[in-house]
């Protein structure tokens, strides 16, 4: 416990670094809580002068009682009062703490989450922050609350009688030692159960993620059977954890009726000897409830902060995240991206996964590589060879570990982040969507007014119109989750469409036509072929389709530059692009 409180309060501290404390109300709940505690340990006292004045037949005790009734009334509202304000108080910091994490989350480098499960993510900002949120506000008011009313208890009862007072602690600290053991155990329990939590969370947002392929490969069953060991863990632990809070509440009741037995015991033979009065051995046994209901409250407290230190450890190493920027985005002096479109260069690149490699498998050296503006350029070669890496080290999602990649004579990791990203378009093998109608998704990350007019022209331009159109409710119809209500050629031409409204400066393929039959790939390389007119584009691709348009082919191998001109000039070669023209060649002749 001594180790535990320490560790998890500076955790908390850490957190709360990052977002705001509504301390004002903190404060007056603390105020409110005082009152609250004196109403508490005067109850008592109180109650002692009614039963001895009473007892002696003497009608002042009419004086006390009305103060008692006063009391009991002012305790009862200040508690009321302090109790909205600490849940007030925390609301907000959770809600803090779920917009600072998210806000992290989001602007984190790519490269967090190629190793962090999105579900294991989820499950921090939305169990993680509660846990946190609660322990700052709610809980450690409630633990001031019963450590001031136990020091409060003691002083009041030793001063008025220490023989009484022994017994009650005696009785109290024995209650404690039995519990602690217990407590600590359960804190233990709880974070394992945080922890399984979150790989359960990890793991149903891959399958409900991934259904249609659980559903191909028939892995329900496997999937049922992860999930279900899963639940398993999870009921095991909380059945542990019942267990032992059902043995807590026999030891707090053995301890209550100890006190209670003991002190009417020893009280009694006092007052018939006519050295306690009646008053104040009732006032002791009201006494022993002030103390025993804080002492289960500070133990419980024990569990939830401890339970609460690994919550505030994942929060901190995510709210701790460096974001996506880097020393020019905070400059005030950083250079803007120039205005006219210029040469992109690659200049002795070097770059490797920190894990090895990650989907594409390679590091890239590249020692000069350039794309000139308005120009086409086709990057081919087996899979692994580093095509898609070189597209994130233009888009900035990794940074080169030596070299450089210039825009003009400009550093790009010298150029604010948000003003190089938005030259840049991005269309991928797998369109992502967001759940929404196609308006929501051609719209998506455009922060300009768009009339309907430009959409309109967006979508014949990528071949669209037409489907859209058909569509019962045009382009308010939904694309469901991930666009799953539409064919992957539908989605694929919305993307360029979105393109189309983006107008990018640099556009980035990467194998925008791979996974579709002959007649969508033909409309979306329609409206590829549009979209391309002007721009500087870069794209990744295994067919060989349109290939003799481009400015120049880039073969990649291991992540280096194999061969590198015209498709014609390449073609009178020996290098991969001939074999690779060579081998469609041979297979469109057998087809």
């Amino acid at each position: 416990m001594i180790a535990t409180a320490p560790a998890s309060a500076a955790g908390l501290r850490a957190v709360l670094r990052h977002v705001r404390l509504d301390r004002l109300a903190l404060a007056a709940a603390g105020v409110l809580t005082l009152l609250e505690v004196a109403g508490t340990l005067g109850f008592p006292l109180l109650t002692r002068s009614i039963v001895d004045r009473a007892g002696a037949a003497d009608a002042s005790w009419h004086g006390p009682a009305l103060m008692l009734a006063l009391v009991l009334l002012a305790s009862a509202t200040a508690s009321a009062i302090a109790r909205f304000l600490t849940a007030r108080a925390g609301l907000a910091l959770d809600a803090a703490l779920k917009e600072a994490t998210v806000e992290r989350l989001v602007r984190a480098p790519i490269a967090y989450f190629d190793t962090s499960s999105s579900g294991a993510v989820t499950s921090w900002v939305v169990n993680d922050t509660k846990a946190v949120a609660q322990v700052i506000s709610r809980e450690g008011l409630a633990a001031a609350s019963a450590a001031l009313l136990l020091v409060g208890a003691a002083i009041v009862l030793f001063a008025t009688d220490a023989g009484l007072a022994g017994i009650l602690f005696g009785s109290v600290a024995l209650a404690f030692l039995a519990m602690l053991p217990v407590v600590l155990t359960t804190a233990r329990i709880a974070t394992r159960t945080q922890d399984e939590t979150a790989r359960l969370s990890g793991r149903l947002s891959q399958i409900f993620a991934e259904v249609r392929m659980v559903k191909t490969f028939g892995a329900e069953a496997r999937e049922q059977r992860g999930v279900a060991a899963s639940v398993a863990s999870l009921f095991a632990l909380g059945c542990r954890s019942a267990r032992i809070e059902a043995a807590l509440s026999p030891i707090v009741t053995l301890s209550v009726t100890l006190a209670m037995v003991t002190i009417l015991a020893y009280g009694g033979m006092r007052v018939a000897a006519g050295t306690l009065s009646s008053g104040t051995l009732t006032a002791f046994l009201l006494y022993i409830f002030t103390v025993v209901g804080p002492l289960a409250q500070l133990t419980a407290f024990v569990s939830r902060l401890s339970a609460a230190r690994g919550a505030s450890a994942r929060l901190i190493e995510v709210l701790d995240l460096p974001p996506e920027t880097d020393a020019a985005d905070r400059a005030a002096a950083a250079a803007a991206v120039p205005a006219l479109p210029q040469i992109l260069a690659f200049e002795g690149v070097r770059f490797a996964y920190a894990d090895g490699g990650d989907s594409d498998g390679a590091t890239i050296a590249i020692d000069r590589l350039t794309f000139a503006p308005g120009t086409r350029t086709a990057l081919i070669g087996p899979s692994g060879s580093g095509k898609s890496t070189l597209l994130g080290l233009i888009e900035r999602f990794y940074a080169p570990d030596r070299g450089t990649i210039r825009y003009g004579v400009q550093d790009i990791a010298a150029l604010p982040l948000a003003q190089w990203r938005a030259r840049i378009g991005y269309v991928a093998q797998s369109t992502p969507m967001v759940s929404g109608s196609i308006r929501d998704n051609l719209l998506y990350g455009i922060d300009r007014p768009v009339g309907e007019q430009q959409v309109a022209e967006a979508l014949a331009q990528s071949c669209s119109a037409t489907f859209v159109a058909a569509l019962p409710e045009g382009l308010d119809t939904p694309v469901g989750e991930r666009g799953v209500l539409l064919s992957g050629g539908e989605r694929q031409r919305i993307a360029i469409a979105r393109m189309f409204l983006r107008d990018p400066e640099i556009l980035l393929l990467d194998e925008a036509t791979s996974s579709l039959d002959e007649e969508n790939a033909h409309l979306v390389l329609q409206g590829l072929d549009m979209l391309m007119r002007g721009r500087t584009c870069i794209l990744v691709t295994h067919r060989m389709t349109g290939l003799e348009t481009m400015d120049q082919i880039v073969s990649l191998d291991a992540g280096r530059i194999v061969e590198c001109g015209a498709p014609d000039t390449l073609l009178l070669g020996m290098g991969l692009y001939r074999r690779f023209a060579h081998r469609q060649f041979a297979q469109e002749k057998i087809a």
